[in-house]
């Protein structure tokens, strides 16, 4: 009967150590729903809102792009007592609910106010931004100890898309109704971090971080900085690295182009109840992106999935143009807005099974390093944070110059050559066996 109770009991544990990961994902994806999705569509509503208040908007996403700076120190630094992932979640938990309650009360003012206030808005979401992008590092670290790599990244993919898809679409479909603001959206997201705290800590209570120290290598930050040292130098570590920094210009013009939409008559409010309707769409497509990320030979898949997103973007293009040419009463074609549909569920289709071989790809390469899993995989995926920023920082300033017709055709042209230029590298990289990976597994250093 002991031994039931206690297999009982751990299982209740496992349970509630997967809700936990599910749901820190899941706030984290309503702060980036929010601020990535929703905002820089709330502030282009604004007509005294420029181009160049979205290039200054942008900014506030770069915390995700610098995660690998703290993650040593994330990795080296915990409380014992705690739980070495819990010393961290704990108080930026705490921090991110209390400014979300807090800009519910003063973020549309700022949003509404003419000319908008992009410059005090963006400092503080900055730290919101900041603050989540630092639970980030713990949250994958914790989910790469306690899941397969393909798990942990459907898990991801999961909690992600339901906290985006819920500050989005699902508040644009409110927002279109009448029936929600954005205050009640940062309120709604504030309230669900705090219901995050009270599970989180009865966690902690029932012991769910004792196997958290014990299970994985004590390692010092000295230690954790040594072998990212040595984890840069391995030769497929850095073809990875410019790879995930130069492919994201392939849909660089994306951002430029949602806004064009937009001015055509293509608002989130019009759309969003599709995109409701066509959720359930997304977990299949979740499943189908863990079905892939099993391949033995993910990069190579992930470079295939690229050139169907060259494919869709010429597609979208064409709808663009074609919009373009129609006017404001393009919205209303029904071909037309059923084109659009089509075309933007595949593109967000294709990017979630991106996403999801991508974290599988991080989550294989971390299994080599357990004791500094969480800095392999927010260095990583800094990496790639940085190479899909950049585009939206720079775009909507370029856009000025070339117009959106040279600015796609420019970003698919790189993009191309990207592909074709990795080709080769792509299919010998899938072999951890190859000698580029040599180095990957480090050994302690020895003083």
């Amino acid at each position: 009967r002991s031994l039931a109770r206690t297999v009982d009991s751990a299982g209740q544990v496992a349970m509630l150590d997967v809700f936990c990961i599910f749901l820190l994902y899941a706030v984290q994806g309503t702060v980036q729903g929010a601020i990535f999705g929703s905002l820089p569509l709330l502030l282009r509503q604004n007509p005294s809102a420029t181009d160049v208040d979205q290039s200054h908007f942008s900014i506030v996403g770069y915390p995700f792009t610098m995660k690998f700076l703290i993650a040593p120190l994330v990795d080296g630094i915990y409380f014992a007592r705690l739980g070495r992932r819990e010393s961290w979640l704990l108080p930026l938990q705490l921090l991110s609910a209390s400014m979300l309650v807090w800009l519910a009360s003063h973020i549309a003012p700022m949003l509404e106010s003419s000319p908008p206030e992009v410059a005090t808005l963006s400092r503080l979401l900055f730290v919101l931004v900041s603050a989540t992008a630092a639970g980030d590092i713990a949250t994958d670290a914790w989910a790469n100890c306690r899941m397969s790599d393909s798990r942990a990244s459907v898990c991801q993919a999961l909690g992600l898309t339901v906290g985006i898809q819920a500050s989005s679409a699902f508040f644009f479909f409110l927002k279109g109704k009448g029936f929600v603001d954005v205050s009640v959206l940062f309120f709604a997201m504030g309230a669900l971090a705090f219901m995050l705290l009270f599970f989180f800590i009865l966690q902690m209570f029932l012991g769910g971080h004792e196997g958290d120290v014990e299970d994985e290598e004590a390692v010092g930050v000295g230690e954790v900085l040594h072998r990212v040292r040595t984890f840069c130098g391995v030769p497929n570590v850095r073809w990875w690295l410019l790879f995930s920094l130069l492919i994201p210009v392939l849909s660089g013009h994306d951002s430029v182009l949602a806004v064009r939409y937009q001015a055509l008559g293509f608002t989130p409010e019009i759309f969003s109840e599709y995109d409701l309707y066509l959720i359930p769409v997304s977990f299949i497509v979740m499943w189908l992106g863990g079905w892939i990320a099993q391949t033995p030979r993910p990069m190579s898949t992930l470079a295939w999935i690229f050139v169907l997103q060259v494919m869709l973007s010429l597609g979208v293009q064409a709808h663009f143009w074609q919009s373009r040419q129609i006017g404001q009463a393009a919205v209303e074609d029904r071909t037309m807005r059923a084109i659009y549909v089509c075309l933007k569920q595949l593109s967000e289709a294709l990017g979630t099974i991106v996403f999801v071989i991508r974290m599988s790809i991080f989550n294989r390469i971390a299994q080599n390093n357990q004791a500094i899993a969480g800095t392999v995989i927010t260095f990583l995926a800094s990496v790639s944070n940085l190479g899909g920023m950049l585009p939206g920082t720079w775009a909507p300033l370029v856009v000025e110059a070339i117009g959106i017709d040279a600015l796609a055709a420019t970003c698919l042209g790189v993009g191309l050559s990207v592909l074709v230029l990795y080709r080769g590298k792509l299919r010998r990289m899938d072999d951890l066996q190859d000698a580029g990976w040599l180095g990957l597994g480090t050994q302690p250093h020895q003083d």
